[in-house]
């Protein structure tokens, strides 16, 4: 995954360069580690960067910390525990990992990075009594959902995709409106670029998951 800064965050990351592209080593929904220009891994705000590229490598995991924060990293950057502050403390193994998973991203293809699909993305913007506000849709070449994400007025995220489906504030289920001729989603709505789709994508599908996932563990204390 790469991103980009983006110009009117110059002043507030003065040691980042708006033309140059970042490797992305960790990612949550507000926050991106990146390869800074002394080349050193450091987090920074998500919202001042764009995403070039969002491919995310094979070998991310899913890592959920004590506050219920879903976080993506490289599954040879976990280990030893508390990885980030024994590299920040020069611990020698913890800095030996680093430096061999960096050689590795810079000089090593990712076999698992599919090719263009040739997909749509769309955004619909709405104004219902109730349901979605907005939709954002993946359309394959027939026009039909392969992903779908709904944002709510009261804040919360559904996604479905064709295997699953999240979220809490409403049925979010894939629908017609790709191969339907009298929907929105089909020929109206704003195009979208593959780059957008996915951190919209990432960000509805961790808070949906999230939603979900404390209405669980709420359902069994509300029954004693």
């Amino acid at each position: 995954m790469r991103v980009q800064l983006k110009p009117g965050w110059r002043h507030v990351y003065p040691r980042l360069w708006p033309l140059n592209t970042y490797c992305v080593i960790e990612c949550n929904s507000w926050y991106y580690t990146i390869i800074n220009d002394a080349g050193q891994p450091v987090p920074y705000n998500a919202k001042a960067f764009t995403i070039v590229d969002p491919h995310h490598p094979s070998d991310w995991v899913q890592r959920i910390d004590e506050e219920g924060d879903v976080a993506y990293i490289p599954e040879a950057l976990q280990e030893p525990a508390h990885f980030w502050e024994r590299f920040h403390d020069r611990d020698r193994e913890a800095v030996r990992k680093f430096r061999a998973y960096i050689d590795k991203v810079l000089t090593e293809p990712d076999p698992s990075r599919p090719p263009p699909t040739g997909n749509r993305y769309v955004r619909v913007r709405q104004a219902p009594a109730e349901g979605a506000i907005e939709i954002v849709v993946e359309l394959d070449c027939d026009g039909l959902e392969v992903r779908r994400v709904e944002r709510f007025a009261n804040g919360k995220y559904g996604c479905a995709n064709v295997v699953f489906t999240c979220g809490t504030a409403g049925p979010t289920e894939l629908q017609e409106s790709g191969s339907d001729p009298r929907s929105p989603v089909r020929d109206g709505g704003e195009g979208l670029s593959e780059a957008e789709f996915e951190e919209i994508w990432r960000v509805g599908y961790d808070s949906a998951w999230l939603d979900e996932k404390a209405l669980n563990a709420a359902a069994p204390a509300a029954t004693k």
